[in-house]
């Protein structure tokens, strides 16, 4: 039957969530089954998928989550289609379907911040109005009726915000891109270069803790003898955001903005610099962890429990609230090279736990046949 399920990922514009959605197309044309498909798409998606979906299969949208009239052209679409499932990818969608909803729920301000990411926020103000927006997505959360989590504490946390069964959620966990599972070169001797490309594969988000980037460079400038080049991948618009911080003008010929990237990019991405740093301070699982680990490349983040249930011993960490810990931490990336048997062995441990796109994307398929078969019955 045609347009028996919609894809909606309207709501996603940057980073994992843009990437899940379009493996998941991409996965949905290589096994075939775009005839029982209909894509409600972001304009940032639908840029990466465009050279394969047909116009009559797909409809484009502002996200609508800024936008009443996204919302309303959306749901009229869907009223009109009448599908059997929707399945959003990445929520909240912001909008209520008769259809039977499924939603995936990645959203960590919903799933419980730390203190340290509510610190980032900025004054009283900001925490106040991010606690009313957390209250806001967790009303259109609550709007489906079933829910797709990423790890069980994920889960728990849901089910006790919104007052639902865990029989109403299912835990699908991430997958890496096959580029990344394919065999890597191992690691890179970077002791003797003088210059060390670092990379910060994340979006520009307050919990991105992106802002420490230019006291960390002038740190590192004032204790080692190599220079230390970032790579940002934020768009140019946050990149001019960025540059108004504190500090910045002293360190701009060290700062780089690839800009955002397709998916397909990434691996190349990876492999053009030295050393993955993540500083976020929050998380529900960070796609670009696993990513680091799969390409052998030295990688700096802070501890924290959900930085460590991903990446175990892999990572150099620092302590989160410690900006002289983190400087240090770059002094350590040789161990990598030094190290390089164990830490293969280490990545080879930690990627095996995760699932090949192709393998996620059947998982899901049939939690959704099943969700529909109940439904309907």
């Amino acid at each position: 039957m045609e347009n028996t399920f919609i894809f909606n990922c309207s709501t996603n514009i940057v980073g994992g969530a843009v990437q899940n959605s379009v493996n998941f197309i991409k996965e949905i044309y290589r096994n075939e089954d775009q005839g029982k498909w209909f894509f409600i798409l972001s304009e940032e998606v639908f840029m990466q998928v465009s050279g394969f979906i047909c116009d009559d299969k797909c409809a484009v949208f502002k996200s609508p989550a800024k936008s009443f009239l996204s919302r309303f052209k959306i749901k009229r679409l869907v009223k009109k289609m009448k599908p059997e499932l929707v399945y959003t990818s990445a929520g909240p969608a912001y909008i209520k379907f008769d259809s039977f909803h499924v939603m995936g729920c990645s959203n960590p301000y919903f799933l419980g911040p730390s203190k340290q990411a509510i610190d980032c926020l900025g004054g009283k103000l900001q925490v106040f109005i991010r606690t009313l927006h957390t209250i806001y997505q967790a009303y259109y959360f609550k709007m489906a009726n079933h829910w797709f989590l990423q790890t069980e504490a994920s889960m728990n946390e849901l089910t006790r915000k919104l007052r639902v069964t865990q029989g109403s959620c299912s835990i699908i966990h991430n997958a890496v891109s096959n580029n990344f599972l394919a065999p890597n070169s191992d690691f890179k001797d970077i002791s003797s270069k003088q210059v060390i490309k670092v990379f910060v594969p994340s979006a520009y988000y307050p919990h991105k803790n992106l802002e420490i980037i230019p006291t960390i460079i002038t740190l590192l400038n004032n204790n080692s003898n190599k220079r230390y080049e970032f790579y940002l991948t934020i768009s140019n618009e946050s990149f001019e955001n960025f540059k108004r911080i504190e500090g910045f003008e002293a360190i701009e010929a060290q700062i780089f903005n690839h800009g955002t990237y397709s998916h397909s990019d990434a691996a190349r991405l990876y492999s053009m610099h030295d050393v993955v740093f993540l500083p976020s301070v929050l998380e529900v699982f960070s796609t670009s962890y696993i990513e680091a680990i799969a390409m052998k490349m030295p990688l700096i983040v802070p501890e924290f429990s959900f930085s460590k249930s991903i990446c175990k011993s892999y990572p150099i960490y620092y302590e989160s609230d410690s900006i002289e810990s983190c400087v240090s931490a770059f002094s350590c990336v040789d161990q990598y090279y030094k190290r390089k048997s164990y830490f293969s062995n280490t990545a080879q441990d930690i990627t095996s736990l995760y699932k090949t796109q192709s393998e996620r994307y059947q998982t899901i398929i049939n939690i959704l046949t099943e969700l529909n078969r109940l439904d309907r019955y």
